[in-house]
């Protein structure tokens, strides 16, 4: 007879654990986005020469930017490499090219190692733009910061940019998470979803950069994600918990994400007030109070966390949010008018809302969602945009048509939960738009935490398809998506290195 196998089972490492089609996207995500860190000129993303100076603000003085009156807004540091670099006069103007010369580099490696000027604590004054953020994202920036201490600038900027990256492969999991809860374990559907997060050119951009957003990005998916599974698997300590925190850390990512704020909170009420309802095993009173408690508990240990400490230090917790109440504002008539032109042609009688374009809707959210690199200047031909526009609309067509014809069998609570997600993020730029005077505040980029449902869009759309043409139909879009991508770096390399 033989002896029994004593050899100890053999554990499965995490890595070999994920599905292996998320396992080859999350590897061309990265590779793609450390392509466009490459390409990308340091200080040349939206914003950030801002944020970088507040990841230096946290590491260099373990304080937050904005709280020292007798500080400049950045450091000598980076005022010398930015200066000597061109990235001020480059910026937003496509004439202008960075500074590339040898003898400005060797100029740059002589003055940096030497003080007053290689200072890097004497930023963090008032000035920097990004110092309403929540400060979240700039904290976990601050080891791959600390880790280029001994290095120059340009270095520790590229190792900084390395944390978007890991943000935006996040966001790509929830995404497939979220897929899976809605969709069921259909690895095509939930390769559609989560490509369409981590491929979008403009996710791609951002994640080359030092920007918060795509921390947004990640917090956002997770919070679609655990909304949904808890609308479908019903009241639980860990499913409110989770929801919840993921909640907190978007607020503490980024301001904008208030306006999950409402639909996650209505979501756990409506959750609550069906389980009570609910004719077997009801849940009593006060196990509702507990997870009542459990929700605040999830909130107050993030949001309320950076409540007292931006009390404490004196700067603003809500930042950006503040212009939704705030700002020169007008009437209601004017807030209409001003919807009205935004997404549609003007009426008789109106009048036009300062600097608005002609089709705002389309020259601002979807041109811009799509493709404006750099500081906005660096963009596709305009008949791309067209292809585009004209791609999704069938995109949304077919997944329409397919929603009509299993229109029994829709979750109205998740398709409500997603809508008031939409609602409050569109409302919330729209109307700091407004305050702030009209046109000029929303980008297309300010969209892309709904990246999510587009994916979804995407692989309803797909599963209509006749079963055979689903692959290659799947393969065409997110191939589409990364030649999108490469063209995108060729335009930067042209704008900026030619």
């Amino acid at each position: 007879m033989p002896d029994p196998d004593t050899r100890a089972p053999t554990r499965r490492r995490p890595w070999s654990a994920v599905p292996a089609p998320l396992r080859a996207l999350l590897v061309a995500v990265a590779a793609i986005a450390l392509a466009w860190s490459l390409v990308t000129p340091a200080f040349m993303g939206p914003d950030e020469p801002a944020h970088f100076g507040y990841v230096q603000t946290l590491a260099e003085d373990a304080a937050l930017p904005g709280t020292d009156d007798d500080a400049e807004g950045f450091s000598n540091e980076f005022r010398l490499g930015a200066g000597l670099s061109g990235m001020g006069n480059a910026a937003q103007q496509p004439g202008i090219r960075m500074e590339w010369n040898a003898s400005v580099q060797e100029e740059w490696k002589r003055r940096s190692s030497r003080p007053p000027e290689n200072r890097r604590d004497d930023g963090g004054g008032p000035g920097n733009s990004a110092a309403s953020n929540p400060p979240l994202y700039y904290l976990t920036a601050v080891p791959a910061y600390l880790v280029g201490e001994a290095t120059g600038i340009f270095t520790r900027v590229g190792l900084v940019r390395s944390v978007s990256i890991a943000w935006l492969l996040v966001a790509v999991v929830g995404a497939w998470l979220l897929a899976g809860e809605l969709l069921g374990r259909d690895r095509r559907a939930q390769t559609a979803t989560a490509g369409v997060v981590g491929l979008l050119p403009m996710s791609q951009f951002i994640a080359g950069t030092v920007s918060p957003d795509t921390a947004v990005f990640a917090a956002w998916a997770f919070t679609l994600w655990l909304g949904v599974r808890l609308l479908r698997h019903g009241p639980s300590v860990r499913g409110v918990l989770w929801l919840t925190l993921a909640l907190g850390v978007a607020c503490v990512l980024k301001a904008a994400s208030y306006a999950l704020v409402p639909a996650v909170g209505l979501l756990i009420l409506l959750v609550l007030w069906r389980a009570r309802r609910r004719d077997a095993d009801p849940i009593d009173g006060r196990a509702v109070v507990r997870l009542l408690g459990v929700a605040a508990a999830g909130l107050i240990g993030t949001l309320g966390a950076w409540l007292v400490v931006s009390r404490i230090a004196g700067v603003s917790a809500v930042g950006q949010a503040s212009a939704v109440t705030g700002g020169e504002g007008g009437s209601l008539t004017g807030l209409l008018s001003y919807l009205w032109q935004f997404y549609l042609p003007m009426l008789p009688g109106m009048s036009p809302a300062p600097g608005q374009p002609a089709l705002p809707v389309y020259d601002t959210m979807f041109t811009t969602g799509w493709g404006a690199f750099a500081w906005m200047e660096v963009r596709y031909p305009g008949w791309t945009y067209v292809l585009l526009l004209v791609g999704c609309l069938g995109v949304v067509a077919v997944a329409a048509r397919v929603a009509w014809e299993r229109r029994s069998a829709i979750s109205w609570p998740v398709l409500g939960y997603f809508a008031l997600i939409v609602v409050g993020l569109l409302a919330g730029m729209h109307i700091t738009e407004f305050n702030m005077g009209g046109y000029g505040f929303i980008q297309g980029r300010y969209l892309l935490p709904l990246a999510p449902l587009a994916g979804l869009i995407l692989a309803v759309a797909i599963g209509r398809l006749p079963v055979a043409t689903r692959t290659p139909a799947l393969a065409t879009v997110l191939g589409a998506l990364v030649v999108l991508n490469a063209w995108a770096m060729g335009l930067m390399t042209e704008r900026f290195y030619a």
